[in-house]
């Protein structure tokens, strides 16, 4: 199929996702396509008019949601798929308390469209498998045991004046110890 110029691929509405690069510590910003923006491109778009998506649910228990979208094209052949899997307690997302087996369709649906290769200029992942990884990668699951045997959750962090990554159990904490020590320092001064 030969895109004519009113066809010509414009680009779809993104939003900014930062996130810190582990080799370099810099703060990148990525452009992410929400799930609702590619499903509209999706119905909207001549090129997959007479293409369909199914949901399959893989797997549901009380707790856990694992999802499969399929996306046919108008010869009812499976062209993209997309799986997702989320959970009720998922401490990351207060979504999923009550919504879980809807958002692992919606995660599904987004995976399989950018394999469609919708809104993928950046990214495959649905927003909240960005921000969930986002919260991984700040919230370490390892509890320490202080000295009087309580836990503490340590926080992974990046400063934010000379972006070394360190842990806190200040989950509000912006500076390694040294930067902290070292402004104290010249406000005292």
């Amino acid at each position: 199929m030969v895109e004519t110029k009113d066809e010509a691929k414009k680009p779809l509405k993104s939003i900014g996702i930062e996130r810190y690069d582990k080799k370099t510590g810099i703060k990148k910003t990525n452009q992410y396509v929400p799930v609702n923006i590619r499903v509209k491109e999706f119905r909207e778009n001549p090129k997959f008019a007479g293409f369909a998506i199914r949901t399959h649910i893989v797997q549901l228990t009380d707790n856990k949601a694992v999802i499969r979208v399929e996306i046919f094209n108008k010869a009812n052949v499976v062209v993209a798929d997309g799986l997702a899997l989320e959970e009720r307690d998922n401490m990351q997302s207060l979504v999923n308390k009550t919504n879980f087996l809807e958002n692992a369709q919606t995660s599904a649906a987004g995976r399989a469209l950018g394999f469609l290769g919708i809104g993928i200029d950046e990214a495959i992942a649905s927003l909240d498998e960005v921000k969930s990884a986002q919260a991984k990668q700040t919230v370490t699951k390892s509890l320490s045991a202080n000295a009087t045997g309580n836990t503490t959750q340590q926080y992974v962090k990046h400063c934010t004046s000379c972006a070394i990554e360190f842990k806190s159990a200040n989950p509000n904490a912006t500076l390694c110890l040294p930067c902290w020590r070292a402004k104290q320092n010249t406000s005292i001064n």
